[in-house]
Parts: C-alpha cells; structure tokens; sequence
C-alpha cells in the first residue's frame, strides 16, 4: 500500500511507540500532525521526521484527555492540513477506577519501566488475584482468631470515616486492614498447599 504523500494524525507522537510510528511514517513520506503533551520532546520528534523525508510535520501539545484541546486541536490541524487521510491514536491514557488508582502498583508488581502505570487489564488481573487469595482467607482456621478483632475493628474505622469525614486515600486506608489481614491469611494458607 502506498502512503507515500498521505496525512496522518499520531497521537502520543512524543516517546515510545508513538514516537517509533511516526518517524516510520515519516521515512514513507506522510506529511505528519503529531499530538502530544509534552513540547520539548514533541519538537525533537518534529524535527527528526523532517530530516526522514516527511513533507510536512506539524507539532500540537494536546492531551487527549481534555475535551476542550482535542476540539481546538483538530480544528488546528483542520486549517494546518485541510483532510486527513490516516488516524493513529497511540496515546495511553490512565483510567481511575477507585481510591487505589493513587499506588502505583505496576512499579511493584509488574515489570515494565518506571514510568509506565498499569492499564486497566493489569489492575483487574491483580485485583482478581486479590480477590481470590480474600475467599482463599475466608475459609482459613486462623481466620477465628482474628474474627472478632477484625469485626470491632472494621466497625471502629467505618464510623470513624463517616464521623471525621475522612475522604482521601490515606485517611480511608484503615479500611483496608481487615481486608489486608484476610489476604495476608489467604496467602498463608495458599503457602501451606504448596508445601505438602
């Protein structure tokens, strides 16, 4: 398939795969609009598209999470291009799920690189994996020692949530101990099968 003199759009153009497409795109000879949120690396990837033989590279901060920029942006590249012929959306995006979006749980638990968080497929497989070692905990015999302390003590956090208020993570994080020893049982328990 020729691309040769086609327009396309590379979103996430900055770094990683993005980058890697658009300067692919750019040796074929595509005239290229490049999204990205960060300026300075969005020039250097410009200009070496240029110096690859793309006839016309155009730079725009955008974070595509931002309705009100993606809109002046394609408007932008409407007047900058006037059509397009190619749609390469490559930006990652983090999608909160609920109060543990703030641990970055992909640097501890997955590989990948520091900066990198992990996509809403890792987090529901860790939390299935959770989740399973927590019925694991439920049906533990040591689980009765803890019963009634676990019970007192969920109850004691709870009221204290709604009486203080509390509403960011941190303060919310007493919560998560009963939860946390139940696990922490689920895994011993699951140890102990690997042993026999």
């Amino acid at each position: 398939m020729d691309i040769k003199n086609k327009i396309a759009i590379v979103t996430g153009a900055s770094d990683g795969l993005g980058k890697q497409v658009a300067l692919k795109l750019a040796k074929e000879g595509v005239s290229l609009a490049l999204l990205a949120r960060n300026r300075g690396r969005l020039d250097e990837v410009s200009q070496e598209a240029e110096r690859l033989g793309s006839p016309k590279v155009c730079g725009y901060v955008c974070d595509i999470q931002d309705k009100e920029q993606i809109k002046k942006t394609v408007q932008q590249i409407e007047v900058d291009f006037n059509e397009v012929q190619i749609l390469l959306n490559i930006a990652g995006i983090c999608q909160k799920l609920n109060l543990l979006e703030n641990i970055d749980i992909g640097n501890y638990f997955f590989a990948g690189h520091p900066r990198e968080r992990v996509g809403v497929e890792e987090r529901q497989k860790f939390f299935f994996f959770e989740f399973i070692l927590f019925l694991i905990g439920l049906t533990s015999p040591n689980l009765k020692k803890y019963g009634r302390f676990l019970i007192i003590y969920s109850l004691i956090a709870l009221l204290a949530v709604f009486i203080f208020r509390w509403r960011t993570f941190e303060q919310t994080l007493p919560l998560a101990v009963p939860l946390i020893v139940v696990i922490a049982l689920g895994l011993e328990k699951t140890y102990q099968w690997l042993q026999r």
